[in-house]
């Protein structure tokens, strides 16, 4: 396939990363890719879709890899996946003689380890200036499950479904297909939450955030949901977001006593990013104003929440960032070019977080159980799907009340507006009720009957 019919056949099939923010993924393939990466390294605690699509699906991820190296012309593809994973590291080992342009890379298992930063680093060697990405070193990073979406995709199936750990305090792990727009109290019920009163992180226990609303839907970044009994480490770490900004830069002030641990474990400073987490917390007055010179670093932040774990003063320079990141833009402050100084601390692991010291700290260690695959068809009674999952643009609504659908159905249609991909139906039903950017859909009965 060209690159041009991959492009098409990418946004038109909704291919969005399936983790973080969404990146539109056709925005990534172009020329001047030298490099694939397949980041399979899952650095999050608790998670497993990666281990799930690599172990049950291993021909549709090589063949979406094949699909993107060809087609962008690259000279290099890695897996990149940690060495514990002795399993899959066996099975792609011997599929590789099949693919002999595939390489494996074995990660450390150390946090974050799935910062594209970090895994070009460690995989090739060099390191993406601050604030770029990693396509100035000529390479692009795909995440396990986007590959398999691409590979769908490629064949005429869209994205319909995302693939979700729901794990934690439930009394059966999961690993589950869900239907886009399936809420996420259905979801987790068919793990059976054990506690009596809990809250639920959508995401990783880093970087996830807490569910305000039990209502909302599955999207297709949605990759864990995580029960948590109230008042767990993990509660209390994602707490601390909810806090007035005031309160914050008041106990920033107050009891920060600067000993740089934040800053001596940044991955981003490691790598020679001009971050400096505990001079951030000065970049703020107790009044809530910005020194805007001091706070643009705070750009560079990926927001993995190291430094919040490590502060002896249960400080969250993670939230001191990602506040002035929003009153920078408020401000309409200037983009700043960062140099690289390249760090003589980083060794082969970076000094990253060791993952086993990251689960003992947020109380982890109970729930590192298996989250196997669920192999029962999911038929939600309805869906209610967004149309703007990603980042960029939403795509323009192509359904009205009242139409009858079919699963894989386009309902949204990607556009000419810059990073706006289609949006399809998880099911085949009605549509019921347009509202607030989001289509629902009542079903027909009919059970899932995708791969």
């Amino acid at each position: 396939m060209q690159l041009k019919q991959l492009i098409q056949a990418v946004r038109r099939g909704g291919v969005v990363g399936a983790g973080g923010a969404g990146f539109p993924t056709y925005r990534k393939l172009g020329e001047g890719i030298e490099t694939v990466i397949v980041n399979a390294a899952e650095c999050e605690p608790l998670l497993q879709v990666d281990q799930v699509l690599l172990a049950h699906y291993p021909e549709t991820i090589l063949q979406g890899l094949e699909l993107v190296s060809r087609a962008v012309k690259a000279k290099r593809a890695y897996l990149a996946v940690k060495a514990k994973h002795v399993d899959q590291v066996e099975m792609f080992a011997d599929l590789s003689v099949s693919y002999p342009w595939l390489e494996i890379a074995l990660l450390p298992d150390v946090y974050p380890m799935g910062d594209e930063h970090v895994l070009c680093r460690h995989v090739l060697g060099r390191t993406i200036p601050p604030g770029d990405i990693p396509l100035r070193i000529g390479a692009v990073v795909l995440n396990v499950e986007t590959l398999y979406n691409i590979a769908e995709a490629a064949a005429g199936f869209p994205v319909t479904h995302s693939w979700v750990t729901v794990t934690g305090a439930v009394k059966r792990a999961l690993t589950i297909k869900t239907p886009i727009g399936m809420s996420v109290s259905q979801v987790v019920a068919l793990a059976q939450p054990s506690p009596a009163s809990y809250q639920i992180i959508e995401g990783g226990p880093m970087m996830g955030r807490l569910v305000a609303d039990l209502d909302q839907p599955v999207t297709k970044t949605t990759k864990g949901l995580i029960v948590v009994p109230t008042n767990h480490p993990v509660d209390h770490l994602h707490g601390r977001a909810h806090l007035s900004v005031e309160h914050m830069v008041r106990l920033a002030n107050q009891v920060c006593c600067s000993c740089t641990l934040c800053t001596d474990l940044c991955p981003r400073h490691l790598l020679g990013h001009p971050l400096v987490p505990h001079l951030a917390m000065r970049s703020a007055s107790t009044e809530g104003t910005l020194e805007l010179e001091s706070a643009k670093a705070a750009v560079l932040c990926s927001e993995c929440g190291v430094c919040d774990v490590v502060c002896p003063m249960g400080l969250s320079p993670r939230q001191i960032n990602r506040w002035l990141k929003r009153r920078l833009r408020e401000v309409s402050a200037p983009k700043s070019e960062f140099c690289l100084e390249e760090n003589s601390e980083w060794d082969g692991q970076g000094n990253l977080l060791p993952s086993q010291r990251l689960v003992l700290r947020l109380g982890l260690f109970q729930w590192e159980k298996k989250a196997h695959p669920w192999e029962e068809s999911v038929a939600p009674g309805s869906v209610t799907i967004p149309v703007l999952q990603h980042v960029g643009a939403p795509g323009k609504l192509s359904v009205n009340v009242g139409d009858q659908v079919s699963q894989g159905q386009e309902i949204a249609v990607g556009s000419g507006s810059s990073l706006s991909v289609s949006v399809h139906s998880s099911i085949s039903g009605t549509v019921s009720k347009i509202e607030h950017g989001e289509v629902t859909i009542m079903s027909d009965g009919e059970q899932y009957a995708g791969q």
